[in-house]
């Protein structure tokens, strides 16, 4: 009971975490840059990037991993603010996977900032032979990736990579460019190709706005994406069903009942 009670704590506070930094993210000033920047389409550069180089050295390729998306997405936000592995709690950058979600053999990070691309970015890794060799890991399976843009901050553009063994599967995992790339569709509200905390805070503000009278603008497309309850009707059952899904509780949306 106490080891449950323990891991429910952790999960709240990671999905805590992740939401106060999807906030800061959300409040990070834009400017032409940072619109320009497709998010969906740098992971999936970066990850090819990968692949490829990993190919050509007769290694497996790794899946992505939207959850570990979210994790290097959390990770460059926090590099914007202190260029570190280390977290600024004190914990190094592995502390940002809840392990209830994936159970990790090893995990390593790259770092880097001020490339705007994923082809630069990912030449300074190849450069660097530490970082190559994280990427080069026989036993790795599967990335996340996560870029930002902080025009106030000092190199602008932030970009990190997770990487980890592990031996679980998920139903979400793909490749880019192949037949097993799944678009996650269903609770995608913002449309960016993944279900993440962004697509919470859109959800829980929508029915917030609803319930007191405010018209939100969502199209026929996001209100059946949000409706992750899956009985016809946007309510906080859909947010509770999508945070349990970000918890880790459900592997996939929308619940069916």
């Amino acid at each position: 009971m106490m080891t449950d009670t323990m891991n429910m704590i952790k999960k709240i506070f990671s999905f805590a975490t992740a939401m106060m930094l999807a906030l800061i993210a959300v409040c990070i000033p834009s400017s032409n840059a940072s619109e320009e920047l497709n998010v969906e389409a740098s992971i999936n550069e970066m990850a090819e990037l990968i692949n490829d180089a990993r190919k050509a050295n007769g290694l497996n390729e790794v899946y992505v991993l939207p959850y570990l998306n979210e994790v290097a997405e959390i990770r460059a936000i926090e590099t914007a603010i202190d260029y570190n592995h280390i977290r600024r709690d004190g914990f190094n950058f592995a502390s940002a996977i809840d392990t209830s979600v994936v159970d990790f053999k090893f995990a390593a990070e790259n770092i880097s900032a001020g490339s705007e691309t994923a082809e630069e970015t990912f030449a300074v890794w190849q450069s660097d032979e530490n970082s190559i060799a994280k990427i080069m890991n026989e036993n790795a399976t599967h990335i996340g990736v996560g870029v930002v843009y902080d025009e106030e901050s000092e190199y602008g553009y932030y970009w990190q990579t997770t990487i980890i063994a592990t031996e679980q599967h998920f139903a979400d995992e793909y490749i880019p460019g192949t037949s097993e790339e799944t678009s996650l569709t269903e609770g995608d509200i913002t449309g960016d190709g993944i279900v993440d905390t962004y697509d919470y805070i859109a959800l829980a503000g929508y029915i917030t706005k609803t319930s007191r009278g405010i018209s939100v603008n969502f199209t026929q497309e996001q209100l059946k994406k949000a409706d992750c309850f899956s009985d016809g009707m946007i309510t906080e059952a859909d947010a509770k069903i999508m945070a349990g899904f970000l918890l880790g509780e459900y592997t996939s949306l929308p619940f069916v009942f």
